[in-house]
């Protein structure tokens, strides 16, 4: 398979991928919130040998308790995964990983996607998706140092429209090559794999193609303008840097 041909499949195989991860995670956010049971019971509050919680309130307790579960729940609607991860572990017997990363709270949907693990940024594994692919980085995950190579990683802003998620994708990168992020032609992700799949459109000549080639370049440069305006305007990355994840995972009394 050439070089393009294998980008182009890795960018589809990914990017449908990332979709459904989306669906998943946020149909499962909804049916918990629709028909779990929240949280720790009253009789559970109540039992003596809780010594978390006093005599006057367990109500209090059992109700922040359910209160914080259903909001991360909550968020996950709105906001399902933001980032993927495809990890090779150093020196253990076992295939690559592939990790999703929610903003703040996976709230407990760690096997919500099939075939993955779905886990908060701000845990350690979330310092995974502040590196490129390509680097391998050390870090501490329970007290206990493990050893990754970043396979592939793509970073995104989820968007939920009529037709289904979608997501503005900020990195799309993958070994050996790095940013595949050219082989995007929209700001759309659903809108770019529908246009992968169907295949460029040659011209029926040279002048053809260059008319083409030119509208694409101009079409680059306007999509990118509006991302960094976008940007500008949000302050808002979904996914830190791995020199601004190493400041924000500092302790408190560095």
């Amino acid at each position: 398979m050439e070089s393009s041909d294998e980008k182009r499949e890795i960018v589809l195989k990914v990017g449908e991928e990332i979709l459904t991860a989306l669906t998943s995670i946020a149909d499962g956010a909804r049916s918990n919130l629709e028909s779990r049971p929240f949280g720790l019971s009253i009789d559970g509050v109540l039992n003596r040998s809780n010594t978390m919680v006093g005599v006057g309130n367990p109500e209090r307790f059992a109700h922040a308790q359910n209160a914080g579960l259903r909001e991360a729940l909550r968020r996950l609607l709105l906001e399902p995964c933001i980032a993927r991860v495809e990890v090779e572990w150093k020196k253990e017997a076992r295939p690559p990983q592939t990790l999703y990363f929610a903003r703040l709270s996976a709230a407990g949907l760690n096997d919500a996607v099939k075939g993955a693990h779905f886990v908060t940024s701000l845990d350690d594994l979330g310092h995974l998706a502040e590196h490129e692919a390509g680097e391998t980085v050390t870090l501490d995950v329970r007290n206990r140092e493990r050893t990754a190579r970043i396979l592939k990683r793509t970073v995104w802003s989820p968007r939920e429209q009529s037709g289904g998620w979608d997501a503005l994708v900020d990195d799309f990168e993958s070994t050996p090559w790095g940013a595949l992020h050219q082989l995007l032609k929209q700001d759309s992700l659903r809108q770019a794999l529908k246009l992968l799949r169907e295949g460029d459109v040659s011209a029926e000549d040279i002048l053809g193609q260059i008319l083409q080639q030119a509208a694409d370049a101009q079409s680059d440069r306007q999509r990118n303008r509006r991302r960094t305006i976008d940007r500008i305007a949000l302050r808002d990355r979904p996914i830190l840097n791995k020199f601004q994840g190493a400041i924000f995972r500092l302790p408190l009394n560095k």
